[in-house]
């Protein structure tokens, strides 16, 4: 008689499950929405039968219950992406289902409670920069409808916040929808150096309360009053809907990492901040502690060097190291593979005005208008969005000469791409002596600012079905012939880039 009691309550417990109300009614095509749903009889996370389950479900899809924020009477789950990016879906019903350890099971479902919409889905199209340090100010910019604040976005490199704020870095409104957002990588608590995926989500300006006692902490309203749920998006390039488009979706805003075929956004570069000491003995024998970010702390997968002679680590931490000085008449470090040396991140460039006579003595040249160092990608298109103006914020008529170096990560027969507005052409040297240099591909004029943000396969799927091969590449066409070149060693590239009036963008790729 006991069990049976026992059996019916659990029965009439299980039975009890209701969902009265969903808010928001609609969020991000990817996924990432917090999906509050009201009702009574739901499971306390932590107080259960470990044989228990309760599971949340937005038409036929899970959605993922947050122990944290839920009770008998509110559950919180987040939602999983639709599998249809940037596509509305009809609206779906959202069921709470219970299972009890005995057997018993139970539902309830409310019809037309929550959608998947296009608009609701924030998106990246552009970076500044998808290289950095800790403490470096990146910017993006993509669609972020209904966002009126920094405070709103939530951007990452990994697991690390790039951080936002309203305060120090407004939000930028550029184009109809399209917002551009700053955030700063923080001098600490950074990935180890290496590769990462960007992630952005339009989350909520309460959220950083933690606990929420009120369920308006989990969704906006958009300037008509309607609740949106929004949540995470992906990070695209902006494309034109012909035979491009499928193979744009394939390469997106990633770059390939040939030596191992995983796509990544943004690399993380490892940051000095500071030395000590500053001077030191001939003969070396001395500790010299580095302070910055971004470090690993093996200290073997750290390699310092000094004047290109190495100095051997003993000591590491995320943001310490500490090696040990050789004596400066000792040979440079040099690569056993390749006999190439050590490489410093970036590329050297000059700004011209477009008339100047660019020399091959630097000495016979006019004086540049800007000079600096691209630690980044060598692909730009301006400094406030997608399409902007040069890069030096100068609508008069400029040319940009780029110079430094092509490190192969692999042995291969490497093409070259290049797009731009209003032309651009792209050098490689035999070796790392800039007199080897010789053009490989040229963007002869503007190509279609449709295309601005075009790939290599976005490229050749906008070519005559009929060209060849041969007519598609070579030093007068946008793809180099294919060049074999030696993992490791150094090879002396330049681009050189005239701007016009108006909007200027720059893209240059290679694949093997």
């Amino acid at each position: 008689a006991l069990s049976l009691t026992l059996v019916a309550a659990l029965v009439a417990c299980a039975g009890a499950v209701t969902v009265v109300n969903v808010f928001p009614h609609r969020g991000s095509t990817n996924g990432g929405t917090y999906l509050v749903i009201e009702g009574s009889g739901f499971m306390q996370p932590a107080d259960v039968n470990p044989w228990d389950a309760q599971a949340v479900f937005v038409g036929a899809i899970p959605c993922d219950i947050q122990a944290h924020y839920t009770d008998s009477s509110r559950i919180v789950c987040i939602t999983r992406a639709s599998g249809r990016p940037f596509q509305s879906s009809a609206r779906l019903p959202v069921t709470v289902q219970f299972f009890g350890g005995l057997g018993e099971a139970a539902s309830s479902t409310l019809s037309d409670a929550f959608y998947y919409e296009a608009s609701s889905t924030p998106a990246l199209w552009w970076g500044k920069a998808w290289a950095g340090s800790g403490g470096d100010v990146l910017s993006f910019s993509g669609p972020l409808v209904y966002v009126a604040s920094a405070d709103q976005i939530e951007i990452r490199i990994g697991e690390s916040v790039c951080v936002t704020g309203q305060e120090e870095h407004p939000l930028k409104n550029y184009i109809g929808s399209q917002r551009t957002v700053d955030c700063v990588l923080p001098a600490n608590a950074l990935p180890l150096a290496g590769n990462y995926n960007v992630s952005v989500r339009a989350k909520f300006l309460r959220s950083d309360l933690g606990e929420c006692s009120t369920p308006a902490c989990f969704w906006l309203t958009d300037p008509g009053g309607n609740p949106s749920g929004y949540g995470l998006g992906p990070v695209i390039l902006p494309a034109n809907t012909g035979r491009s488009s499928s193979l744009l979706q394939a390469d997106w805003a990633g770059t390939l990492d040939i030596t191992s075929g995983s796509a990544y956004h943004f690399t993380m570069f490892p940051r000095v901040d500071a030395l000590t000491p500053l001077t030191g003995g001939l003969y070396g024998g001395m500790l010299l502690t580095i302070t910055g970010s971004s470090f690993s702390d093996m200290p073997l997968e750290n390699e310092v060097t000094v004047g290109g002679i190495l100095c051997a680590v003993e000591s590491a931490s995320p943001s310490l190291l500490t090696c040990r000085l050789a004596s400066s008449t000792d040979s440079p470090t040099l690569d056993p593979a390749t006999g190439a040396r050590p490489t410093s991140r970036g590329l050297l460039y000059r700004t011209y005005l477009k008339n100047d006579p660019l020399a091959a003595d630097l000495l016979a040249r006019p004086t540049p208008t800007a000079t600096g160092v691209l630690n980044a990608r060598i692909d730009w298109v301006g400094s406030n969005g997608v399409i902007s103006n040069n890069l030096e914020g100068n609508n008069g008529l400029l040319t940009r000469e780029t110079v430094g170096y092509f490190v192969p990560p692999l042995n291969a027969s490497y093409s070259f791409y290049v797009a731009g507005a209003v032309s651009v052409v792209l050098e490689l040297g035999t070796d790392d002596d800039i007199s080897s240099l010789v053009t490989i591909a040229t963007s002869a004029s503007s190509v279609s600012l449709d295309d601005f943000a075009s790939s290599p396969a976005a490229f050749y799927a906008n070519q005559p079905i009929s060209a060849s091969p041969s007519e598609l590449m070579g030093p007068t066409t946008q793809v180099s012939l294919p060049i074999p070149l030696v993992v490791g060693r150094r090879y002396a590239i330049r681009y050189t880039h005239k701007m016009g009036f108006g909007s200027e963008w720059l893209r240059i790729g290679a694949k093997v």
